[in-house]
């Protein structure tokens, strides 16, 4: 009778790290996204003659 317990608990717990892991997949893809768009400004701003932003 047990394995009828713990067989949809297992199924829960993988359900769930798949969602972890689609989630976290996402997120650094967001993240990926945004510091490629960060850099693509960063050059623009650094290539402009009236940048502030640019250590030189």
């Amino acid at each position: 009778m047990r394995w009828k317990l713990t067989e949809p608990v297992e199924l829960f717990g993988k359900l769930q790290c798949m969602l972890w892991v689609s989630l976290f997949e996402q997120r650094v893809g967001e993240i990926f996204e945004n510091l490629s768009k960060v850099c693509s400004w960063y050059r623009l701003l650094s290539e402009s003659p009236l940048c502030l932003f640019h250590p030189h």
